[in-house]
């Protein structure tokens, strides 16, 4: 599935949204390891994480190709912002994380469950995380 929109940012900066391909595999790991590293409250640390660069250059493939799935990019600059799912868009959140809940909750998702241990934090333990989700 191919997907190709450029939106302008609210500081003005264009923002390309399209499918991830499988040259884009390293970019995209980055931007999971940058993101991953920089904050508690994403449910995995780089080091958890099991894919390399051949693993995510071959997702990123299947997906290019496939009729009814895709993984787009958010591109500025040249670099990978974020990823992003088709049909469905699912997040979880740690529930302490109250500013990202309103944030996402503005945007139209909506929780669907909670786990009060969901993610073991290596700073504070054990935290519920809710489940999020928006029908595209």
């Amino acid at each position: 599935m191919k997907y190709y929109k450029t939106i302008l940012l609210k500081n003005g900066t264009e923002c390309c949204l399209r499918n991830g391909t499988e040259s884009d595999g390293q970019l995209v790991l980055d931007n999971f390891n940058l993101t991953h590293e920089q904050t508690d409250y994403l449910l995995s640390y780089p080091d958890e994480n099991s894919f390399d660069v051949v693993q995510e250059s071959r997702f990123l493939k299947e997906k290019s190709e496939s009729d009814n799935e895709i993984e787009i990019l958010a591109v500025v600059n040249n670099d990978v912002v974020g990823t992003a799912g088709y049909v469905q868009l699912e997040l979880n959140v740690v529930s302490d994380n109250t500013r990202a809940i309103s944030m996402y909750e503005k945007a139209g998702f909506q929780e669907y469950g909670r786990n009060p241990k969901g993610f073991h934090s290596r700073i504070t333990g054990f935290q519920e995380v809710v489940y999020m989700r928006l029908e595209l």
